[in-house]
């Protein structure tokens, strides 16, 4: 089976999950714009390796004129003869991410030549700003050109469901982090030891709301003892967030923007992370101090949270609820003790893989395959 996917950019997040099912399907990946295009204001290109992994699939760059529109968290890509690009891959299944105008092309293509075709879908009915009539009767004439379709999160689920998406059409799966060890146990430095070390990871924007966790460790800072706050992370609020923590006193550090292994090992040191955005699509974050053995508090507006934390592992708070999240951290706090040793990589983390979300996107395929033929009346 040949499958033609079009991804929006090279992403270090994606380039393993590619590697994954490039081991069950012949996958071609064509991606919408150059992994070099760090213009300024463009999403997806801030990253130091924007693969994250060597790819090993093969793959193109299509000729594509796109415009960044960061108010409404947006790329609009406008991409060239992607049905040249088409013919000339021959795919049996045609693969797009999601509902931009760079998906109109391939399902036109495959409609034409009755070729099944595949939604890859992660967003949710809050996890975007252009949810109004209009836009989603877009969406649910996208959907009706496609013949299957693969979900992150049930959040994903409910949105394309009501968007007029048959259910048994539709495959969920979780997203998987990037080189996350499960490991059995994750360790505390001796130095360490009874302090609450509280971590918040993310870019320093308006919709990750850095400024919340900020706020909340200020109510908790000076009732638990030996706490801490750590933010990792760059962005246009960064000012904002230094007189915040200017403000509110105690020791909180800001790190700036960290990858790789220095990450993996900030998250080693952390006792809980807190994830504040208002809308996250997935939200990478929870799954890596999830597998690092941190407890996890996070918005009701991130995906992930909704779909990998349980009791034991972490709390669900509302989105921008300063006291929720304090009061969240005191709870914490209050039970941590009494808790068994924290160990990494328990739940519904240790069971979101790279090769998992192979064989889901693998059952999306087969589904999509059979229901072309049952149209077609093969």
């Amino acid at each position: 089976m040949r499958v033609v996917h079009f991804a929006p950019a090279v992403i270090p997040t994606q380039t393993h999950l590619y590697n994954a099912i490039a081991k069950l399907v012949d996958l071609h990946v064509v991606y919408l714009s150059e992994p070099t295009d760090r213009r300024k204001g463009q999403l997806w290109t801030g990253f130091d390796d924007q693969w994250g992994t060597e790819p090993r699939y093969p793959y193109q760059f299509s000729d594509t004129r796109s415009l960044s529109i960061g108010a409404l968290d947006l790329l609009v890509a406008a991409p060239r003869r992607l049905g040249s690009v088409l013919d000339e891959l021959k795919p049996n299944v045609v693969s797009v991410t999601g509902w931009g105008l760079s998906s109109i092309s391939p399902i036109r293509w495959a409609r034409k030549r009755h070729i099944p075709t595949v939604m890859y879908n992660e967003s949710g009915k809050t996890s975007g700003l252009l949810r109004d009539p209009l836009s989603n009767a877009y969406r649910r004439w996208m959907l009706r050109g496609c013949d299957a379709y693969l979900t992150v999160g049930s959040a994903a689920t409910q949105y394309v469901t009501q968007l007029g998406a048959a259910p048994d059409r539709c495959v969920e799966s979780c997203l998987p982090a990037a080189d996350v060890r499960h490991g059995d146990e994750a360790t505390v430095p001796e130095e360490e030891e009874g302090k609450l070390r509280i971590l918040w990871v993310g870019r320093l924007n308006k919709r990750k709301h850095p400024e919340v966790a900020v706020e909340a460790f200020g109510r908790i800072a000076r009732q638990i003892d030996g706490a801490s706050l750590t933010i990792v992370g760059a962005g246009p609020l960064e000012a904002k967030v230094r007189a915040a923590a200017a403000r509110v006193g105690g020791p909180i550090e800001l790190l700036g923007r960290v990858e790789g292994e220095r990450l993996a090992a900030i998250y080693r040191r952390h006792d809980v992370l807190v994830v504040t955005a208002v809308r996250e699509t997935w939200g990478l974050v929870v799954n890596e101090a999830l597998a690092h053995g941190l407890y996890v508090i996070a918005s009701d507006g991130v995906g992930s949270a909704n779909y990998l934390i349980e009791e034991s592992t972490g709390r669900v708070v509302p989105a921008g609820d300063v006291e929720a999240f304090a009061e969240a951290l005191r709870g914490f706090a209050t039970t941590r003790h009494s808790r068994p040793p924290r160990r990494a990589a328990v739940g519904r983390i240790r069971l979101c893989t790279a090769e998992a979300f192979a064989e889901k996107y693998l059952q999306v395929f087969d589904l999509a395959v059979s229901r072309r033929a049952a149209v077609e009346g093969v």
